[in-house]
């Protein structure tokens, strides 16, 4: 067995995001690029031949890349340089840099009142996203605070059909939708991350990493949609023509 499957092997053995989170930090720190580069490119081969079992160690993967953005430590730029200077399109592409298709400015995301006579505060907004009252609850779905959001996907009575809505909200803070995919119940649900490939305002690392836990179907969708940055679209089609080229003859006659 190759390190590189005995690393995913470990990877696949634990239960928890979080320590598989410890496990790729732990990669990413004590071993050279290229062997992190033929950890990944090992990753993302096993998605192409649609192993299934290996899908909680990619959004594993992207959860830890996607949450260094902007941090003197960037793991992501190591692996992209080892990736470039060993001419690896597969990962160059998972790890492209470009800004979402929209961003929503201040004025677009201005709160809806939620109280008849005046603006509530931060600290009332933050404290009501734990509340049991539904109403109130609901109204907290399009707040533009990551952190109210993230006190709101807490809540225990928020169900799926509300994360959805967050997930799809335009426009809205690309920070609420960064806590709606790092939560670690709510971002592995496939119809959150099918609304966060599709929503413009998702940044593109998350976005596109998303794109290759799509099937042949919405991928197909993807690639045509000019709702999305041409990143997306691209990472699309270089999917599903990887895809098309892993399929054993028995699948292609």
């Amino acid at each position: 067995m190759s390190d590189e499957d005995r690393f995913l092997r470990r990877l696949l053995s634990v239960p928890e995001a979080a320590m598989r989170a410890a496990l790729w930090r732990e990669a990413f720190d004590t071993r050279t690029p290229e062997a992190v580069l033929s950890i990944v490119d090992a990753l993302l081969v096993h998605l192409e031949h649609r192993d299934d079992a290996h899908r909680p160690v990619y959004l594993s993967l992207i959860d830890f890349l996607s949450g260094h953005r902007a941090q003197p430590y960037e793991p992501r730029r190591a692996l992209y340089e080892a990736a470039r200077l060993s001419e690896n399109e597969r990962v160059c592409r998972l790890l492209l840099s470009a800004p979402p298709a929209k961003d929503a400015d201040q004025a677009q995301l201005k709160l809806r009142s939620l109280a008849d006579d005046r603006e509530p505060s931060l600290g009332e907004r933050r404290s009501w996203a734990r509340t049991p009252n539904r109403a109130r609850l609901l109204r907290l779905l399009a707040d533009p605070d990551p952190v109210v959001i993230a006190h709101v996907l807490q809540n225990p009575r928020l169900t799926e059909s509300d994360v959805l809505r967050i997930a799809s909200r335009r426009p809205t803070a690309a920070a609420a939708l960064e806590a709606v995919f790092h939560h670690p119940r709510w971002g592995t649900r496939a119809e959150v991350q099918r609304a966060l490939v599709y929503n413009p305002y998702t940044p593109a690392e998350i976005a596109i990493g998303l794109v290759d836990l799509l099937d042949r179907a919405e991928l197909f969708i993807v690639s045509r949609d000019p709702g999305v940055s041409a990143g997306i679209r691209q990472r699309a089609v270089a999917t599903l023509q990887a895809r098309h080229a892993a399929r054993t003859p028995t699948e292609t006659t």
